[in-house]
């Protein structure tokens, strides 16, 4: 007997078992997850309902003494896909709290900073992040230029961050930002200099 869906009609042949109307993308994605199915996923024993199929063979258990290899593959996975999502999420935070010193006054900026001291950890966080896929680091061009110069020169870092610059030459360096990172830094407003 012939069912409704695999009798022929005036417009492309529907695949056995697929509802009627279905567009070409929506057959090949339930195409794929057929295959998923029925295919044993890592790991898993096979339980992820394949249906019946081959009986895989028994593992042996390993001596004693020994350890055990931990069948981590799933996660594994979610470790490394919740390890991008944080930073997708701190690159989100990052362009936020930039946005936010950007269109505001160094005062707004000095205000949020001391609501949320957190925040700004999480603003050098993120600028960290955005500077490694940088070809190159500015702080380290202005380094090599500084090293180029006598040592007496006295040097100005506003906005030094972690005094990177300070840290990696030998000259007197003054180091200024909204909020200290370390002890060297001097609080202070670039707008009031």
């Amino acid at each position: 007997a012939l069912s409704p869906l695999s009798v022929p009609s005036d417009g492309p042949a529907e695949p056995p078992g697929e509802p009627a109307g279905l567009s070409r993308r929506q057959r090949r994605n339930r195409q794929k997850q057929r295959r998923r199915q029925q295919e044993p996923a890592a790991g898993s024993g096979g339980e992820c309902g394949s249906g019946p199929g081959p009986p895989e063979p028994p593992v042996p258990p390993e001596p004693p003494g020994l350890p055990q290899a931990a069948p981590e593959p799933r996660s594994g996975r979610s470790a490394a896909l919740r390890a991008r999502m944080e930073e997708r999420l701190l690159g989100a935070r990052f362009r936020y709290l930039n946005q936010q010193l950007y269109t505001g006054s160094s005062r707004d900026a000095a205000r949020l900073f001391r609501a949320d001291p957190a925040a700004f950890h999480l603003y050098h966080r993120g600028f960290e992040q955005q500077v490694r896929r940088w070809p190159e680091r500015p702080v380290a061009r202005i380094v090599r230029y500084l090293r180029r110069r006598p040592a007496s020169l006295v040097v100005a870092d506003f906005g030094c961050g972690d005094c990177t610059l300070a840290t990696s030459v030998k000259n007197h360096v003054h180091c200024f930002d909204l909020v200290p990172l370390t002890p060297r830094v001097t609080v202070c407003d670039m707008a009031e200099v």
